[in-house]
């Protein structure tokens, strides 16, 4: 039987990202991620001719930065600081007319968390490159770059996250596209052609990064709007999360709300915020938790990796389930992710200079790879982790299970009272504080502690008795 691929077959997300194999931070990453996009326009929708939106997500250009520092009266070398964060803040237009008001309260919000603000660029896109529909629909695009109050990268991730969540709840209108101390996300709705026409800065051979992701929409259960194009603050995604409901009530219950009248996408990209930020998990464990190995294969897996399963199933019992395949980023580390049953394609290669994941093998000419790239299979993982002036490391699936072993052993107080994780909890007095039964579940800061305070909660129902199985 002879099979004709179609049109149809195609139409899919395109997603691609790059990692310097030396660290070294290029122009050429950005250039060779757009090339790849413009590669597979193919796999992205469009409406009367207009794409349903592409997007990059690169380093901070520090450069550019520090080149607007110097353009006002201030030290250049404040971009190179490891306090200095950019955020790329969008206003739908249908908001655009209060923007100096909306501006304004963004202003005091990140005095709030004590990130002050050193520079400001906003109408410096060419909308008049888009196309009718895109441009009447275009954004402010609100750039600012500043530091934050503390050295500690966690706990000023976590204030710029914490920041990110107040915009939301005061201004739902108003879409965080970035706000990082690492990185940072352009997106438009049209066709990866667009990208650098209109953000200039994106032609600019100062611009440079390591790590790039890009991702071109093939809109199918939404509208394609700015908000919902990707990537967006850690993921690019290709697919449908069919499991989505559940996903955002276990974040609920988490304390993770979704973004207001977001995707899948979105909301699945916010439960992994909320995992690493307000439960201080690291990238590897927060994605491998939604995104878990296939469960019937973890009862053949070594008893300290079945505990490690174990445990993200008792701390997260929903998963991200149906076709998808992932491509994210935080901080120096890059991964690829595809679904349980590999409905969704994602090409791991080596080229000359860089290591890649693509929807598609053929984005790098065959000429420049070091070996024909290889297809991802169903449920398997792959993790660079890179940087400025660090050598890329790449981990395979078996490597990035090792890594979560030993993310789990060096979580004291989690081992310490392990077995409880399965048999309930210990039992306690009826009517003791339950906060002192809380902190045994905390490795550091906070994370378990809400899930151990819920189930407490339910066992105080019970009259005091917590070792009963399924609790």
């Amino acid at each position: 039987m002879i099979y004709h691929r179609s049109v149809e077959d195609r139409s899919a997300c395109a997603i691609i990202a790059f990692v310097d194999k030396r660290g070294r931070s290029s122009h050429a990453a950005i250039v060779h991620t757009i090339d790849a996009l413009r590669k597979m326009g193919h796999r992205s929708g469009d409406i009367n001719g207009e794409g349903d939106g592409c997007g990059i997500c690169t380093d901070i250009p520090r450069e550019i930065w520090s080149r607007r520092l110097a353009v006002n009266q201030m030290s250049p070398y404040l971009a190179e600081s490891r306090s200095f964060f950019v955020g790329h803040i969008l206003l739908p237009a249908d908001i655009k007319s209060e923007a100096v008001h909306i501006l304004a309260r963004l202003r005091e919000l990140f005095g709030s968390q004590d990130a002050g603000l050193l520079v400001e660029n906003s109408g410096s896109t060419r909308n008049e490159e888009l196309g009718p529909r895109a441009r009447i629909d275009a954004p402010l695009f609100w750039q600012v770059g500043g530091l934050i109050g503390t050295h500690d990268k966690q706990l000023a991730t976590r204030q710029l996250y914490d920041l990110q969540l107040e915009i939301e709840q005061e201004f739902p209108r108003v879409h965080v596209g970035s706000l990082s101390l690492d990185s940072v996300v352009f997106k438009l709705q049209g066709v990866p052609d667009l990208l650098p026409r209109v953000f200039p800065e994106l032609m600019d051979e100062n611009f440079r990064s390591v790590m790039a992701l890009g991702h071109s929409r093939y809109s199918t259960n939404t509208l394609p709007t700015i908000e919902r194009t990707q990537p967006f603050s850690l993921l690019g995604h290709n697919g449908e999360i069919n499991t989505i409901e559940r996903l955002r009530f276990t974040g609920r219950a988490l304390g993770i709300e979704p973004v207001p009248e977001g995707s899948d996408s979105q909301d699945l990209n916010r439960i992994i915020e909320g995992l690493i930020n307000s439960h201080e998990l690291d990238f590897l464990e927060a994605f491998e938790m939604v995104f878990p190995a296939i469960y019937s294969e973890v009862a053949y897996y070594p008893r300290d990796l079945q505990d490690v399963y174990t445990l993200y199933r008792w701390f997260f019992p929903s998963s991200a389930q149906g076709p998808a395949a992932v491509v994210g980023r935080f901080g120096n580390t890059c991964l690829g992710s595809v679904d349980a049953l590999g409905l969704r394609p994602l090409w791991f290669g080596e080229s000359d200079y860089s290591y890649f994941l693509s929807s598609e093998k053929g984005v790098v000419d065959l000429e420049h790879t070091m070996h024909d790239p290889r297809p991802l299979g169903p449920g398997e993982k792959v993790a660079i982790y890179g940087g400025r002036g660090i050598q890329a490391e790449v981990l395979d699936y078996g490597g990035i299970q090792k890594r979560l072993v030993k993310l789990l052993g060096g979580r004291t107080r989690t081992k310490r009272y392990f077995s409880s994780f399965y048999r309930g909890l210990p039992r306690f007095t009826p009517g003791a504080r339950s906060y002192r039964l809380t902190r045994f579940y905390r490795p550091s800061g906070r994370i378990f502690s809400r899930v151990a305070a819920k189930h407490i909660r339910l066992c105080q129902g019970d009259g005091g008795s917590c070792d009963q199985p399924g609790h």
